[in-house]
């Protein structure tokens, strides 16, 4: 008798969770061709657009990403020099702000950085023969240096190339690069760096020659 009873238990407890199994392994999910449903905790985070127009915003394959930065946690010396490093990628060109305490950071007397505020064009045209003559002025603190590059070499005065350099008040510089006379060899993609002990800031120019013909 205790033997028999024993055996109508074990049924009991087994023949709910076989029932259970084939209807796909919980009474709120639907068996679908033998496969339970699955579900967790997780919610999706619908993130508001300010119009129909920015909904694929945070998708798109264009959209700005910042693919290389400096560590998360630095440790630094009072009265030495912090530096932090974004690279950003996007089409187009993304803007890069900096944030301390969700609060924007500007210049200020003990960080302003080397920025170029005027340039040549990018695109330059020259007539064999002629002057080819680029201009850079930057600003910053401590006064920013400008050096001038050709193809990715620094660029060095010689007999028919000359740099000249201003120094306006005292955190302004002014360069100018001349060439004269220009050959076919100057063609070629130019820069001008300019940097400090904060920053560094780039402009390049694209030159081709042309003949004149009288």
């Amino acid at each position: 008798m205790k033997l028999l009873l024993s055996s109508l238990i074990i049924i009991g407890i087994l023949y709910p969770i076989s029932e259970s199994a084939k209807s796909g392994g919980g009474g709120r999910s639907r068996g679908v061709r033998g496969r339970s449903r699955v579900y967790t905790g997780r919610m999706p985070i619908l993130i508001p657009n300010r119009n129909s127009a920015s909904t694929g915003y945070y998708e798109n394959k264009d959209g700005a990403r910042i693919i290389k930065a400096s560590h998360f946690e630095l440790d630094y010396m009072l009265g030495r020099k912090i530096t932090f490093f974004c690279m950003a990628q996007g089409f187009p060109r993304p803007e890069i702000t900096w944030f301390k305490d969700g609060i924007e950071l500007y210049h200020h007397k003990f960080f302003q950085g080397a920025k170029i505020l005027l340039a040549s064009h990018f695109d330059l045209e020259y007539v064999l023969g002629h002057k080819i003559a680029f201009l850079c002025v930057a600003r910053g603190s401590p006064r920013p240096h400008i050096t001038w590059f050709k193809d990715g070499a620094e660029i060095y005065s010689h007999l028919y190339l000359h740099v000249h350099e201003w120094q306006v008040r005292n955190d302004t510089v002014k360069s100018k690069l001349e060439i004269d006379p220009a050959t076919q060899m100057d063609a070629g993609v130019y820069e001008c760096t300019a940097d400090n002990m904060y920053s560094i800031d780039r402009r390049s120019f694209k030159t081709d020659f042309s003949i004149a013909f009288d």
